[in-house]
């Protein structure tokens, strides 16, 4: 059995330019939480790439930090595919990424509080 997500952007629903945007890890079970936590919804979900590592013990690590965020979210286009500049991390991640420093001044997006 496979435990992994590819890394991404998945489209949840029909989301628009308007739709929030989540990140993951890309270990399945915090990608199909996610997933599930957000029936009837349109969203974006980013799925980063930790190896398969949730998103706590990512976080920790170093592997769902602000390098693979900004990254990931400049490889997929979100920038081009959302109008405004608001991400929805998982609360978790807090000690891997630097949402103010990294996050904000490198790609212009900033996290919802």
């Amino acid at each position: 059995m496979r435990y992994t997500v590819n890394p991404g952007l998945y489209a949840l629903g029909e989301p628009d330019s308007r739709s929030p945007d989540f990140a993951t890890a890309n270990y399945k079970m915090s990608f199909d939480h996610l997933r599930r936590a957000l029936p009837e919804h349109a969203a974006w979900i980013l799925v980063l790439d930790t190896n398969g590592v949730n998103v706590c013990c990512a976080a920790g690590k170093g592997t769902f930090g602000t390098e693979e965020l900004v990254a990931r979210i400049r490889s997929s286009g979100l920038e081009q595919l959302v109008e405004h500049r608001h991400l929805i991390l998982p609360q978790l991640a807090g000690p891997g990424v630097a949402a103010h420093q990294g996050v904000a001044n490198v790609c212009m997006f900033a996290r919802r509080r």
